[in-house]
């Protein structure tokens, strides 16, 4: 991945769209995530979520390893946050395939500043972004001073097949899907750099 964003349209084929969304089903109903946001982990190495993505992820990856693995349920919108700190030496990149959204126009929302911690807001200045009605609609759940730490990088939209991928220190943050549906779900990979390869 050259670039610290990257969407692909119809990254996966029909059938395996549809694996994965019987496999997200099976690991959410075998292990219920109640009424917060949670996911279930399942070692990558073992599945078939690895044998029908770990090759195609390659071609359009710098060489990774999988760090973890899980299904994600999602019911109330993230606020910003960062995906670095997981406990691998060399973190690479997060790995998003939208599974069930209701058909609803959701997104993943990525700023332009890094962050390596939960203490993040310690370390950014405030901005004078000037957020447009539709951004601040999409981020109606984060605070006014809050918004005001970060700059817009892409807005990218949730679509069925698709792949969405960013580097781990950028912030990011859902939109307020609860303007559109209840509830969302999606496959997420966390990578680390391999480099042994």
């Amino acid at each position: 991945m050259i670039k610290d964003t990257v969407e692909i349209d119809n990254f996966l084929e029909d059938t395996e769209f549809e694996i994965i969304q019987k496999f997200s089903e099976k690991l959410i109903r075998e292990n219920p995530l109640g009424t917060r946001n949670g996911t279930v982990g399942f070692p990558y190495e073992k599945s078939l979520v690895q044998k029908m993505l770990h090759e195609k992820l390659s071609k359009i990856l710098m060489p990774f390893k999988v760090h973890r693995s899980m299904i994600l349920n999602e019911i109330d919108p993230w606020a910003i946050h960062t995906d670095w700190h997981k406990d691998d030496e060399d973190p690479y990149c997060a790995v998003l395939f939208p599974v069930d959204f209701s058909n609803k126009p959701v997104h993943t929302i990525v700023f332009n500043e890094k962050a390596y911690d939960d203490d993040w807001k310690s370390t950014q200045e405030p901005k004078n972004h000037d957020w447009s009605e539709h951004e601040l609609r999409l981020l109606s759940h984060i605070s006014e001073p809050t918004l005001q730490l970060v700059t817009m990088k892409k807005i990218m939209k949730w679509e069925q097949k698709k792949l969405i991928a960013w580097n781990r220190d950028l912030l990011h943050c859902s939109d307020n899907f609860t303007n559109e549906t209840k509830t969302k779900t999606a496959l997420v990979l966390f990578l680390s750099f391999d480099e042994k390869v």
